[in-house]
């Protein structure tokens, strides 16, 4: 968490606020000690498709942001959205990234912390929070949560 905040260069605030998902990345691969090469071996994504996500010269989508979370051993979540933990979710991980999946799909970035939270709530009401499923079993009912 340390290397974290160093990377970030903010003590005081929430790691993750105010932060693009390209500040995240960043911060994200730092703290874990590794190149933009090594995260692109790692990953299978080119260096400079890696550059520019981190410069905010393009956006990766829910796949990429997936598949580089699980690499740097971070959440999905945070480096999303920004939210939470960066080292790992809470508990409902599955529910939460599906509800966060969707908002994504749904919403521009500005907008999908607040719809990811709304979608996470009416799947909790709905009883959702309460069923052991994984990422994939969990995206057809928020996806039906979100359209209704």
């Amino acid at each position: 968490m340390r290397k974290l905040r160093q990377a970030i260069g903010d003590e005081k605030k929430p790691i993750g606020q105010g932060l693009s998902i390209g500040d995240r990345l960043r911060a994200l691969r730092d703290s874990a000690g590794l190149s933009q090469q090594v995260l692109s071996d790692l990953t299978g994504y080119q260096k400079a498709q890696i550059g520019q996500w981190e410069r905010g010269l393009r956006n990766p989508g829910v796949e990429p942001v997936r598949v580089l979370a699980e690499a740097l051993g971070g959440s999905f979540v945070w480096l999303a959205l920004g939210q939470g933990d960066p080292h790992g979710d809470a508990c409902n991980g599955p529910l939460l990234e599906a509800c966060v999946e969707v908002a994504l799909a749904t919403t521009n970035a500005d907008g999908a912390p607040a719809l990811a939270a709304d979608l996470f709530r009416r799947a909790c009401a709905a009883g959702l929070a309460t069923r052991r499923a994984d990422r994939k079993d969990f995206l057809k009912d928020v996806r039906t949560l979100a359209d209704a």
